[in-house]
């Protein structure tokens, strides 16, 4: 059999391109984007919280619970809030509006003093939050644009 002079470095170049594909990571199929939008806060002040949850667990209340937590930036009374390289599933979102910037929502007499919402615009209970299974929304593989609406209780 004839010596090629080249055989050696292409068949250690075949053997890098074949080591290359099969260790660098594989891209994430599933890169939804979610944007939450809210469009009727009260001010400017203070910063929008959002939370992005997949189960209910913890819904709507407790941050530490959910997927993942955002804050949003408020201008001219709008905010969103942004969850990148999400897998297409079942969802719900909380966002609360707080307007004097202490990372707390604040509560007199037992009702929301502060901005809250939920996806879906779900009602509240007779004497608790909304639901998740009222909340609750499909995300496909597609980017989604939710627009949340923002209630506010007694000052």
């Amino acid at each position: 059999m004839p010596y090629f002079p080249y055989m050696k470095i292409l068949i250690v170049f075949f053997f890098i391109q074949i080591f290359l594909l099969l260790t660098m990571p594989l891209n994430n199929a599933y890169s939804a984007h979610l944007y939450v939008n809210i469009n009727n806060l009260r001010s400017d002040n203070g910063v929008v919280y959002c939370s992005l949850f997949n189960k209910k667990n913890g819904f709507p209340s407790k941050d530490q619970k959910a997927l993942v937590s955002t804050q949003g930036n408020i201008l001219n009374q709008k905010s969103r809030c942004t969850f990148t390289d999400l897998e297409p599933g079942e969802y719900a979102v909380s966002a609360i509006h707080d307007e004097d910037n202490n990372g707390k929502f604040k509560m007199k007499l037992f009702m929301p003093a502060e901005g809250w919402g939920v996806s879906n615009d779900a009602a509240t209970q007779l004497m608790g939050p909304p639901k998740y299974k009222d909340s609750k929304f499909n995300l496909s593989t597609n980017n989604l644009n939710l627009d949340l609406k923002i209630r506010y209780g007694i000052r």
